[in-house]
């Protein structure tokens, strides 16, 4: 028997930000598609580089679900994702955004479409950045959370300098 569609997506999420070593081969379509306010994603290998510069900037990550449901060939969960941000945060090639050692909090939900009990594709929406502490208060963001794609990149960095 399958795995419900809700579990696949608590795996999923549970391994992003660090909580499962899953191969995400099983848990998404290879040509799985994402977003959210902050990053894009298309194919699993830009979905492992976006948890890669997650893991460099984020330590002792906590993910509590507020509620996780099914229906149809949608799963749903909504979230709070807790961090330290102690590494560098690559925005992209020009904008690094230093470890502030700060407890960082991000609220958000999650839907997630399935093909074959996989993931082929995800939208996160979030509330409640916390704000790290910098000389200007810059915003930290998490959970699909910040992407190294142009585009996205440089509305975070317009985000950072009206902080």
């Amino acid at each position: 028997m399958s795995e419900s569609r809700k579990d696949v997506l608590l795996k999923a999420l549970e391994a992003e930000v660090g909580g499962a070593s899953v191969d995400p081969g099983t848990l998404f379509t290879d040509d799985v598609v994402g977003w959210s306010p902050y990053a894009t994603v298309s194919g699993l290998t830009a979905l492992a580089e976006l948890a890669a510069l997650r893991e460099m900037a984020f330590s002792n990550v906590v993910i509590m679900f507020r509620g996780l449901d099914e229906v149809g060939n949608k799963a749903f969960a909504e979230w709070l994702i807790e961090a330290d941000h102690t590494g560098p945060l690559v925005l992209d090639q020009d904008a690094v955004l230093e470890a502030t050692g700060r407890r960082v909090k991000l609220a958000g939900a999650t839907v997630a479409d399935f093909r074959d009990g996989k993931i082929r594709s995800f939208r996160n929406t979030s509330a409640n950045i916390s704000k790290a502490s910098t000389p200007r208060s810059r915003p930290t963001c998490i959970a699909s959370w910040c992407a190294s794609a142009s585009s996205d990149a440089r509305r975070a960095r317009r985000l950072i300098r009206r902080s």
